[in-house]
């Protein structure tokens, strides 16, 4: 047992316990935590580093305290001011007790309520700093959509909570709500709102000509008859991420995904981005990506050997061997969390045993096993 927890503090964090396992590692220590305290192990907590806080990192028992369902909200709050309370909370994933250590949303508001304190204290004449206002806005926000519990655990700065709102600042919203409502193009609020939930490089990755030619695919969308699909694909936005998720690279491969997906509410999403469109270009550049990434990351690994990887397909690899057995893997980026499959080499290597599906978000590089495919989708049902 000692060398078991040695090994797990090495890993300092659950993403690097999760890249050893190759499973879901809060899971595996949800697991390991109660072993350890059915067969009385326990002491090893306060000896190894071992139990992960609500950061992910591992941390010995001293350093940590139950979460009793704090508010989510306020520990942002909190951590804005500055206080990194998550790394004090034992993952909610993990049961065990602290010695009876909790911290509940009252100890978060005392906290918040401190260091508003504080900050209110030291103001002068000059102008509230722009984080500090943030921060308030936030607070005020949660106090108005949380009425009665703010008032219960915040006292005295929920009743005085016109401290956290300057006149200059409410003059200030009002000046700027004014100029969304009376914008000179034409714009409702709520397009607006959506126009800033939109990130940046989908609006400027664009040329503007392909910026046109995908309002009109918009409004073109707008007005197609109802198609009767999977649920997942009604959440697919911006031609981009339809791209990337089916791995349309080229003219020829968007006219392939059109023949396959016809009759489908996705035939009508395709069908309106155009052959030039100019983001084939991006697709095949993480595609790339994920292929090195992925390669990088088996090379690493003891039980796999890509001495001799070769591309079967733009999507296939070959020539990889896994425990001395020669294997097939489909490799997907998967920016966005999701990857469509349609080319018949994927169904076709992933048809046989020895093959692998894996997926990379230049982030992180996994393996998608059947089991999480079921879950994920709901499948319970294959037909033979």
């Amino acid at each position: 047992m000692n060398q078991v927890c040695h090994d797990i503090a090495l890993k300092q964090n659950v993403v690097n316990l999760a890249e050893y396992l190759n499973q879901d590692a809060l899971r595996w220590l949800s697991d390991f935590v109660k072993f350890a305290v059915k067969y009385n192990f326990d002491s090893y907590f306060g000896k190894y580093a071992i139990l992960p806080n609500q950061k992910g990192e591992f941390a010995c028992k001293k350093e940590l305290y139950v979460d009793l369902g704090i508010d989510e909200e306020l520990k942002d709050i909190l951590e804005e001011l500055g206080d990194d309370c998550r790394s004090g909370l034992l993952a909610v994933e993990i049961e065990l007790d602290l010695d009876g250590k909790i911290h509940t949303s009252e100890d978060i508001a005392r906290e918040i309520t401190k260091r508003v304190e504080a900050i209110l204290k030291n103001e002068g004449l000059d102008k509230r700093e722009e984080r500090n206002k943030r921060v308030f806005s936030k607070l005020l926000l949660w106090f108005y959509e949380n009425e009665s519990l703010a008032e219960k655990i915040f006292g005295d700065l929920y009743n005085r909570r016109y401290r956290l709102r300057s006149d200059e600042e409410i003059i200030e919203d009002i000046k700027f709500r004014q100029a969304i409502l009376n914008n000179k193009n034409g714009y409702t609020e709520q397009e607006i709102i959506e126009l800033i939930n939109t990130p940046k490089e989908e609006l400027f990755r664009m040329s503007p000509e392909d910026f046109h030619k995908f309002q009109q695919w918009q409004q073109n969308q707008s007005q197609v008859a109802p198609q009767v699909v999977q649920e997942e694909y009604k959440e697919l936005v911006t031609p981009q991420e339809l791209l990337t998720r089916l791995c349309i690279y080229s003219p020829e491969t968007l006219e392939l995904a059109r023949r396959r997906f016809r009759g489908t509410r996705i035939y009508e999403y395709l069908r309106y981005i155009p052959h030039d469109f100019a983001e084939y270009a991006y697709v095949k550049a993480i595609i790339e990506r994920a292929k090195n990434n992925i390669r990088a990351y088996l090379s690493q690994r003891d039980d796999y050997n890509c001495d001799r990887w070769y591309e079967q397909s733009t999507t296939v690899i070959a020539g990889i061997v896994k425990n001395d057995r020669p294997i097939r893997i489909v490799v997907r980026p998967s920016d966005g969390g999701q990857v469509i499959l349609f080319y018949e080499s994927e169904f076709d290597a992933l048809e046989y045993p020895e093959s692998e599906l894996w997926v990379d978000n230049d982030i992180r590089q996994e393996i998608i096993t059947l089991g999480r495919v079921l879950k994920n989708t709901g499948i319970n049902r294959i037909p033979l």
